[in-house]
């Protein structure tokens, strides 16, 4: 809770070579050892005696307890930042997944503690976290990066908040960190692309039954790796989503909504096929003696030569691509924005709209149908008054020096006089 100090001390003298007026006063100093706030007496110098009066250092007492006896303190705001994060770290983390866990660690040790260890929780504010991103800019770090470490401090200030060390609003609303940058391709795949990436593997290889199986569902490919054979049914045709395998780390998806029934009707018989004959429920179906498939190994040592090979290799290009092309597809086929979101596993539609990629070749059929629609279809007006066939193809086009409508095309193009037509 906060409490309100208030301390007089009297002005004392201390003797010797030269003597000089002094106060003692109380502050409260944070064990990070024992977790809790000590009670620490601190010495104030306020003059010389044979430079003033005792009514001198008497006023400077008063001035100085008065910003102090005036100040509503909470003790807990004068935890560093270091320390509040160990407390973070162990209490908090552990109930994030294991990707995330991992990337908050990285953050921490490699850019938030190195500048903010030692500065205390009351000492932020929007502009120390401002300034903070956008040295982190000038440095060259990347805008996921800063978006990264600016949603992890707000994370941390939020657990302050809820575990009684911060009393303020959260530092972080309002702090900016520019427009969104995209240095690699996310595109999806084209239909020859994604064949032709797919036969490079053997008809019966677990590696063209992974690509398979993500760019008939939109697996992430996590929740692929840690599936086991309990999952599938081979009956409906259908893929249960129930756990997901990060790196090695078997455990909880992603998120409530990532728990999902995906039908697999055109893969389910591969499935069946591959299935061994002693497979057991909880065997992994991706497995090498027993272990799940590392997927960073499977695309460096399987995906990557395969994609160089057929040169369809680009900066961005990873498990998420076949997702993002599958979801793509998936919507261009008539799946609503509500039922893409389902089949993604996401708790929003507007994280899945960040996966679709429309295609130029769709949004010109669609605008020529609008066209048809609402654009009269007949031009034979304007050709009749610019004096061409009414089947005429050639562009028309304006020249700057002369300012006349020129009819191209044709070795007898004419000036067509300009009077005052939307053309001009």
């Amino acid at each position: 809770m906060a409490k309100r100090e208030h301390q007089m001390p009297n002005v004392k003298r201390q003797n010797g070579p030269r003597p000089y007026w002094y106060i003692r006063y109380r502050i409260r100093i944070f064990n990070e050892q024992t977790g809790k706030f000590e009670r620490k007496e601190k010495w104030h110098t306020l003059g010389y005696c044979n430079e003033m009066t005792i009514s001198q250092p008497k006023r400077q007492r008063d001035e100085l307890l008065a910003q102090v006896n005036q100040q509503v303190v909470n003790i807990r705001e004068h935890v560093t930042f270091g320390s509040f994060v160990k407390i973070y770290e162990r209490d908090h983390l552990p109930t994030l997944g294991e990707g995330t866990q991992a990337k908050y660690d990285s953050l921490l040790r490699n850019h938030l503690l190195p500048e903010f260890e030692a500065a205390r929780l009351c000492d932020f504010d929007t502009h120390t976290i401002q300034a903070f991103l956008t040295k982190k800019t000038k440095d060259g770090a990347s805008w996921f990066s800063r978006d990264d470490l600016r949603n992890l401090l707000s994370g941390i200030f939020t657990a302050a908040t809820k575990w009684g060390y911060w009393h303020a609003a959260n530092p972080v609303i309002g702090v900016t960190i520019g427009e969104k940058e995209w240095s690699r391709d996310l595109r999806p795949l084209s239909d020859s692309e994604v064949q032709n990436i797919i036969e490079a593997f053997p008809e019966h290889s677990y590696m063209r039954l992974i690509l398979e199986t993500l760019v008939s569902t939109g697996l992430r490919i996590s929740e692929l790796i840690g599936l086991k054979w309990k999952w599938i049914d081979l009956n409906r045709k259908v893929l249960l989503v129930r756990e997901r395998n990060y790196r090695g780390h078997q455990g909880r998806l992603k998120s409530k909504r990532s728990r999902r029934d995906l039908p697999i009707p055109g893969v389910a018989e591969r499935y069946g096929f591959l299935k061994p004959a002693d497979a057991q429920p909880d065997d992994f179906v991706f497995q090498k003696e027993g272990q799940p498939l590392d997927e960073r190994a499977l695309l460096r040592q399987e995906l990557k030569p395969v994609l160089e090979r057929l040169k369809l290799n680009f900066e961005g290009f990873g498990w998420h691509t076949f997702r993002r092309t599958h979801l793509t597809l998936f919507s261009e086929e008539g799946g609503t924005a509500f039922e893409t979101r389902d089949q993604a596993g996401h708790a929003k539609v507007e994280t899945t709209m960040g996966y679709i990629r429309t295609s130029m070749e769709r949004r010109r059929d669609a605008v020529s149908r609008v066209t048809e629609r609402l654009v009269p279809a007949s031009n034979a007006g304007i050709m009749r008054e610019l004096g061409l066939p009414e089947n005429s193809t050639h562009p028309v086009t304006n020249s700057n020096e002369t300012g006349l409508w020129w009819a191209r095309g044709d070795s007898n193009a004419r000036p067509l006089p300009c009077q005052g037509r939307i053309l001009c």
